[in-house]
């Protein structure tokens, strides 16, 4: 039998990559053998994020500095990857990728609030919950999701619609600065006065414009808030819509209101 030789692209990006920053005790990454992998791949919100999606390894950065190496170090080796802040997006290959890495953000998940600015400083990998908690305790609270588990990421880059969009507008419209790692590796701040045209593309643009690795956001005073859930038989549905369109056309004489209407199977 012949010898085989291994192509010495098959594989890298766990011989290569991982092998490179598994070295470094301040950078988590993953392979699939690990069982941190397993979790990391269980934990996203919709199944088609993971399920026949399973990428080389998983690194999982703590800074803007580690973002940037990471970056560099992928575009040396032409290294496909996708980069996951809270997992929530349901889309094949929106979060996760098939032989290739995710740059996972879940440690980037800091919410720092500056008084002197009324600005909150906020990781792309927090979560909307632990937001909302952090800021309470400064009586203030930001546009963001209106589901706690939802990331903070991918709902900004989104657009994104708050409790708060009929007064404040979407969450993005509350972005004042974004911290962006770049292809290239450099770090930039994009906002009224640098980057201005990536600025303006960041609020919403959702593409492949950068690693936003620090949003600040304003924010305002909150407070106490009432809010329900009620159920209807589908034989409501017609006087439900009616109410939907109704309120959606009258918003604007109670800009602090929501109303969101689900059509859903309840079973029996």
């Amino acid at each position: 039998m012949a010898p085989h030789y291994q192509d010495e692209t098959e594989n890298s990006a766990v011989t290569t990559f991982a092998d490179e920053f598994a070295k470094d005790a301040s950078f988590t990454v993953l392979s699939p053998e690990d069982d941190l992998f397993k979790a990391s791949q269980d934990s996203y919100w919709s199944r088609t994020a993971a399920v026949n999606i399973e990428p080389k390894c998983i690194v999982q950065p703590r800074s803007a500095q580690q973002v940037a190496e990471v970056l560099r170090s992928l575009n040396r080796r032409a290294e496909k990857f996708a980069v996951r802040s809270g997992g929530h997006m349901p889309g094949s290959g929106s979060n996760n990728i098939s032989g290739g890495v995710t740059i996972d953000l879940s440690h980037m998940a800091w919410t720092r609030f500056d008084a002197a600015s009324e600005t909150a400083e906020i990781g792309p990998g927090a979560r909307w919950l632990s937001v909302y908690t952090e800021l309470q305790g400064h009586g203030r609270v930001v546009a963001g999701g209106r589901d706690g588990n939802v990331g903070v990421a991918g709902l900004l880059l989104g657009g994104g619609i708050s409790y708060f969009t009929a007064r404040h507008g979407f969450g993005c419209d509350n972005v004042v600065a974004y911290e962006v790692v770049l292809a290239d590796g450099r770090i930039v701040t994009a906002d009224a006065n640098n980057h201005i045209d990536l600025f303006r593309a960041l609020k919403g643009g959702c593409g492949n414009l950068g690693i936003v690795t620090n949003f600040r956001m304003r924010t305002f005073r909150g407070g106490e808030a009432w809010g329900g859930i009620t159920f209807y038989p589908k034989e409501a549905a017609p006087q439900a819509i009616t109410a939907l369109v109704n309120f959606t056309e009258n918003v604007e004489s109670d800009l602090d209101s929501n109303l969101l209407c689900f059509f859903a199977y309840a079973g029996k």
